[in-house]
């Protein structure tokens, strides 16, 4: 399938179908065709993988067909240098969640780019490693305990001084790692109760104990 193909199909998708569907607010102003992960996913099914089709569809302006690059690209095919040329390309939106979920987390650099944004200044790269950790965590891999714990720990440190994504993608991260075995659940529950309730904007909080609790190992 080709470039023009994937939009042409995008574009035809019937708005009155799509419920939740992105605003230019939500893609941070970037072009939209109203789209959502569900719609986009079910055309992704469809389409092979294709690094290269992937890479082209990235440099577009358009937030949706950059949502699609993330269902058909390949995680093993970067390199470290690819992976940090591709970050540049990230924004605050769904288009950046699904990049971090789907390529970096399952990329073989993964670690890397999660240790080293976590220690960065930029609250945006902070979330994008929270992110990846998240879905990094719910893999089967040989990280050790001490690793998930580290994280853990710098989430009880910094988590309430944080914006509201990076607070929502570090609970999301802590109830993921709490997931993973008995003992990473106990040390989650452990900095769950140290942070209790995290402050939201708009009045709103969000608790981690209630979320792990939710969760099962």
């Amino acid at each position: 399938m080709t470039f023009e193909e994937i939009a042409n199909k995008l574009k035809n998708q019937r708005p009155d179908t799509i419920t939740n569907g992105w605003t230019s607010e939500v893609t941070h102003g970037d072009e939209t065709y109203g789209l959502n992960f569900s719609t986009i996913r079910k055309i992704a099914e469809d389409i092979p993988t294709d690094a290269v089709l992937a890479d082209e569809l990235y440099a577009c302006a358009n937030h949706d067909l950059k949502v699609l690059a993330t269902y058909i690209d390949d995680p093993r095919s970067y390199t470290r240098d690819e992976l940090n040329m591709r970050k540049n390309q990230l924004y605050p939106s769904p288009f950046a969640e699904k990049f971090c979920r789907r390529i970096l987390a399952h990329s073989e650099h993964a670690v890397h780019f999660i240790d080293e944004w976590i220690a960065c200044d930029d609250c945006e790269y902070r979330a994008y490693a929270y992110l990846a950790l998240s879905e990094l965590a719910k893999k089967k891999n040989g990280l050790s305990n001490e690793f998930y714990a580290k994280c853990l720990e710098g989430i009880a440190v910094k988590i309430q001084g944080e914006n509201e994504e990076l607070k929502k993608a570090m609970c999301n991260a802590m109830v993921s790692i709490g997931q993973r075995d008995e003992r990473l659940r106990e040390k989650s529950m452990m900095v769950a109760k140290e942070i209790g309730e995290v402050k939201l904007s708009r009045k709103r909080s969000v608790s981690p104990v209630k979320k792990l609790e939710k969760s099962a190992v």
